[in-house]
């Protein structure tokens, strides 16, 4: 089969258009909403986390912290410390006061400045001493760091869900399953306007075909969501 040229075009600009919805689609839900939607929540202070006392030393100071209440399960309270006379010479740690139960403990600290923006985050894995009292290493933060939150993520060898508000959950299941929704009967107008182009094909079901397109793609979608949640969780 020979293609004239205007037809050759016509199918290298559908390809592009189904590439890149497909592309611009798979970046968004795997890239973009995951971490809008489906991390734990740090704005400013980190809900539920509140100072409880304040210490000052001869040459720095400190923050002790109450963590949010799905942390405090296994998280005591955690020290926010400055060592250092000026500010360009400051140092910033933390230390996490841990659950007796925990012998081994896997956590995330999120650095944020004043304004509450997040700055960093380090992740550290160390084995628990009673004879620390569950205290854990100092965990060196950005020199910038004017609060932190604490997310615990495994517990002896056991990795825990993240804490995400179940709306934020729904919303990326929902805005997942519709846009794979709208991905699909994309493509399919697509694969229907190059069949006609090629062979004069006109579907001729188009409503039954775009109801059971729509109908599938949604279930498929609300699929796809909770697997992506299930390989965030399994990091």
């Amino acid at each position: 089969m020979v293609w004239s040229l205007e037809t050759a075009v016509f199918l290298a600009a559908r390809a592009v258009e189904a590439i890149c919805a497909v592309t611009v689609y798979l970046f968004l839900i795997v890239r973009v909403l995951p971490d809008l939607l489906l991390s734990p929540s740090i704005g400013g202070l980190a809900e539920g986390d509140r100072g409880i006392r304040r210490y000052v030393y001869e040459n720095g100071r400190a923050i002790l912290y109450e963590p949010s209440a799905s942390d405090r399960i296994y998280m005591k309270r955690y020290l926010l410390s400055v060592h250092g006379g000026t500010a360009h010479g400051e140092k910033k740690y933390m230390q996490c006061q841990f659950d007796e139960r925990v012998e081994e403990v896997s956590y995330e600290a999120t650095a944020l400045d004043s304004r509450g923006r997040r700055i960093a985050t380090a992740c550290a894995s160390e084995k628990l001493s009673a004879e620390r009292n569950g205290i854990s290493r100092p965990l060196l933060l950005p020199a910038r760091t004017a609060y932190a939150k604490v997310s615990v993520r495994a517990v002896n060898g056991e990795k825990l869900a993240p804490s995400v508000p179940s709306s934020r959950a729904r919303i990326f299941s929902a805005v997942t399953a519709l846009g794979l929704c709208a991905l699909m009967l994309l493509l399919r107008s697509i694969l229907v306007s190059v069949a006609e182009r090629l062979f004069g094909y006109a579907d001729p079901a188009s409503v039954i075909g775009v109801l059971f397109t729509a109908l599938t793609s949604l279930a498929a979608g609300v699929l796809l969501a909770r697997l992506i949640w299930n390989l965030r969780v399994a990091r």
